[in-house]
């Protein structure tokens, strides 16, 4: 029951005045009757409430309370060597797959995408090891609730048969062609009875030029003058590797217990990065030049327990308890030399527990999360030290959902309760977080859905630190300028509101989503703000830090489309989106409205599968700065020479010498710049990929469920 998992918490975590705040205020609405569930050829996956089913050209979608499960085609599959172009074949709406940087986002910022395999949050090593043969469907859940965390946008979940026998090797070679870097990355799998060992081993590697960055700048003095500078790269070296191996051990019983223990080692190395910039002002042209080392490395232990219990009940636990080291140097030369070094260690230990009960008139889900973190980042040369930061989350969650014919609804309860201490500041913060959906079926193809939820955002790590850096220093014939980041112990949480409307269309050969949101963060928001100040010698100083003030609002509306040309042959997608947003702080106000669109085409022709996407990326208004991501065209084919063979180039930017990484404008009143970051290694890119996978003796039962591990923050201030 869950109040013996609450007491079980307690225990291990030694936090119960507020683990106790949290389970008490928990609310557990009254349920509806919920609907038969739809039999289907799945694997028995808990989580969906099946209301819907339609077959579309080439695969089958089956609607649910959340989004749709899909059951790929055969030739889908066989055109899939990684999980990476298993989603991509599917062609989800708002959602864009790089293979190249093994990236899987969303093209707005309403949040990440989160990939799991059998309810496990996946990693790169999962999905490059992810067997074809034993994929049953995949869940594409839209509206992610209070289960799944904060700041998800969407979830991701394929599901698949447990092996219980034989092995699987195998590895992934991505080299590009036209520049120095590349990645690559093996893994084993090996199943005898109840019993499952893997390791993981990721390697990349990096020499190449860089990101090229053009500034402009104005600057507006206090007695009202305006000078302008500006700058450009005419050197730009990175080099690095990254890497990391897991080991893993599972012992699980089919529908009556799993549990885990993995080793994860990660570790970083960028012995020098040097950068070289000319400058020119009113007082002539100059150079500036800069170099970075960065170093770091994070052990991970992680352990998980699952166990069914009798009446469709299940009860979920893990532990994870993260080390992060890490050492970072900076330099610069330019009227005057800056420097400074940060040794930084991060301990960090987290909990999570889940409680299920699958009941007939309803679905019930609570959970209960800790955290708590010790950040030490020592700096020394011309920066300050810094005080340990301490802080602590505590978060609680309830939620019932449930149908009634064709009216569905879901609604929770969620508690956060965060704490932070840094020297003299400090702040307890606690915030409720609701959230419902209602739905409604017209038809199997055609619904409707709204959804409210209020969810807390606390300031990062890096913003909270008391830490003061130097980011540029501009000669004028009034004086120096300088450009410095400032942290503000003082900064609280805000919280966000979000009303979504959803109207979704599922036939045999169109698909089609059209959805509107409106977000709001209530007054103290966490905002940019831009202090000038003079000083005696005639310096003047230009501050960039977040501070609570004002609020910022957003209105968005888009759509997506899927057009099944030829079933299991052609598909094509296309998006667009109009959003439109306010920013009101204590001395500014912004608005600024955004157009975004993309399209996508996927075709598959006996061994060889095409894929072409372009975009032209997503533009955004987030206090004084307005950005743009970078637009995208890609073209990739890929040739399977086996069942365990494939081959894939991709032609990322063609054409392009340079392509725009980024685009920024800060629109202060005081201090005007526009930035542009351009990559030679992104533009006109080639990039080979060979994908191998190798199995012998499988035989395949169901696996279970599994929590997130956690990811920690170091919260260490570098150079951008």
């Amino acid at each position: 029951m869950p109040s013996l998992a609450v007491t079980a918490f307690m225990q291990v975590c030694h936090y119960p005045r507020k683990v106790m705040a949290v389970s008490t205020v928990l609310l557990l609405p009254l349920s509806l009757p919920l609907a038969a569930q739809v039999e289907t050829d799945s694997i028995q996956a808990e989580e969906p409430i099946a209301i819907g089913e339609v077959t579309v050209q080439g695969h089958r979608v089956v609607n649910t309370e959340n989004g749709q499960r899909i059951f790929p085609s055969k030739g889908q599959l066989e055109a899939s060597a990684t999980g990476y172009s298993l989603i991509r074949s599917l062609v989800l709406p708002g959602i864009m797959v790089d293979e190249v940087t093994r990236e899987i986002k969303s093209p707005d910022i309403l949040g990440s995408v989160q990939i799991r395999i059998n309810d496990v949050v996946a990693t790169r090593q999962d999905l490059l090891a992810l067997e074809m043969t034993s994929v049953k469907s995949v869940d594409f859940i839209r509206e992610p609730g209070l289960r799944y965390g904060k700041d998800i946008a969407y979830v991701i979940n394929i599901n698949v048969v447990r092996p219980k026998s034989g092995y699987s090797v195998g590895g992934e070679i991505m080299q590009p062609l036209t520049c120095l870097r590349g990645s690559e990355g093996i893994y084993a799998r090996f199943n005898s009875g109840k019993s499952e060992i893997s390791v993981d081993c990721d390697f990349g590697w990096r020499d190449s030029r860089g990101a090229h960055v053009d500034k402009t700048a104005v600057y507006t003095l206090a007695d009202g003058t305006e000078w302008k500078a500006s700058s450009q790269d005419i050197y730009n070296k990175d080099r690095g590797a990254e890497g990391s191996l897991r080991l893993r051990y599972s012992l699980a019983e089919t529908g009556k217990y799993r549990f885990d223990i993995s080793f994860k080692e990660a570790f970083s190395r960028s012995p020098e990065s040097r950068r070289v910039r000319e400058m020119e002002t009113p007082m002539g042209v100059s150079s500036v030049s800069s170099a970075t080392r960065d170093r770091y490395s994070s052990p991970q232990l992680d352990f998980y327990f699952n166990l069914h219990l009798p009446h469709k009940q299940t009860f979920t636990a893990s532990a994870t308890a993260t080390y992060v080291g890490s050492h970072y140097d900076y330099s610069r030369e330019d009227i005057g030399s800056y420097a400074y070094s940060v040794h930084g260690r991060t301990r960090s230990v987290s909990g999570e527990m889940l409680y299920e009960n699958r009941m007939k008139p309803f679905t019930l889900s609570a959970g209960l999360q800790y955290s708590r973190d010790r950040i030490e980042n020592g700096y020394s040369g011309d920066v300050g030290n810094s005080p340990i930061l301490r802080q602590s989350d505590v978060y609680g969650y309830a939620q019932l959902n449930g149908r009634l014919g064709s009216l569905g609804w879901k609604a929770g309860m969620g508690l956060s309760q965060r704490s932070y201490v840094q020297g003299d500041a400090s702040f307890h913060y606690t915030l409720p977080r609701p959230a419902v959906m209602l739905s409604y079926r017209f038809s199997p193809s055609f619904f409707m859905r709204y959804n409210y939820e209020l969810s807390i955002h606390a300031p990062r790590v890096m913003y909270l630190s008391d830490v003061t850096t130097t980011d540029e220093v501009v000669p004028l014939p009034s004086g120096v300028v300088k450009e410095m980041s400032v942290g503000n112990p003082l900064l609280t949480p805000d919280n966000r509101n979000e009303h979504a409307v959803m109207l979704s269309y599922t036939g045999k050969k169109v698909e089609t989503i059209v959805s509107a949101m409106y977000l709001y963060y209530r007054k103290n928001t966490i905002m940019q703000d831009i202090v000038r100040n003079t000083l005696d010698d005639g310096t003047t100083q230009f501050l960039s830090l977040r501070r609570n003030q004002g609020s910022i609002r957003m209105f968005d509306i888009y759509d997506y489309t899927t057009l099944h040309l030829l079933a299991d042959k052609l598909d094509i997608m296309l998006y667009g989106a109009v959003a439109r947003f306010w920013n009101y702080g204590d001395e500014y106000t912004h608005v600024h409205t955004s157009l975004s669109y993309s399209a996508q085409v996927n075709a598959r022709l006996g061994r060889f599968s095409f894929s072409a996407f372009a975009g032209n990326g997503w533009e955004f208004l987030e206090g004084e700065t307005r950005a743009r991501n970078s637009a995208m065209t890609s073209l990739s084919v890929s040739y399977r020479l086996s069942g365990a063979v494939r081959m894939a180039l991709h032609w990322q930017n063609p054409f392009r010498r340079d392509a725009v990484a980024s685009e920024m404008e800060l629109l202060s009143r005081n201090l005007y710049k526009d930035i542009r970051v351009l990559s030679r290694d992104m533009g006109n890119k080639v990039t080979l990929q060979l994908s191998v996978n190798l199995s012998r003796g499988r035989k395949h039962d169901e696996a279970e469920r599994r929590l997130k591990p956690r990811e920690v923050d170091s919260g260490v201030v570098r150079q951008e």
